[in-house]
């Protein structure tokens, strides 16, 4: 079968000669690769499109469900890591009471905290 081609333009001509009632040669032209280019005189199976349209949208809600499912697992999965951690009023209090004396006062590179002006510093 004969590929239809894509840029098929619209005649300007009259659409039927007023003499003879015959659609006119262009008009004729641009009706055949229309209806060659819009699938020819092969029908649309509806009930295939139903069970299409019936299937990608169960498709799409078990999609949903799982993303719902997932983020409440994520985040339970957050909260109880966040359960674990060290609030921040505590570990600066944990931190404050500690002899940091043994750290250096100058930055030894490579990442390594050091002190400087009286606070804990990492990098310059």
């Amino acid at each position: 079968m004969a590929v239809a081609p894509l840029n098929i333009a619209v005649p300007t001509s009259r659409l039927v000669d007023p003499e003879t009632g015959v659609i006119e040669p262009p008009w004729r032209q641009f009706l055949v690769l229309l209806w060659e280019r819009t699938g020819g005189g092969e029908g649309q199976d509806m009930g295939g499109v139903v069970t299409t349209l019936a299937e990608e949208t169960t498709a799409r809600q078990n999609g949903d469900a799982a993303n719902a499912t997932a983020i409440s697992n994520e985040q339970a999965r957050a909260e109880a890591a966040e359960a674990t951690l060290v609030p921040v009023s505590q570990l600066a209090q944990l931190f404050s009471v500690q002899n940091l004396g043994w750290m250096q006062t100058s930055d030894p590179g490579g990442g390594r905290p050091w002190l400087k002006a009286g606070g804990l510093h990492v990098g310059p």
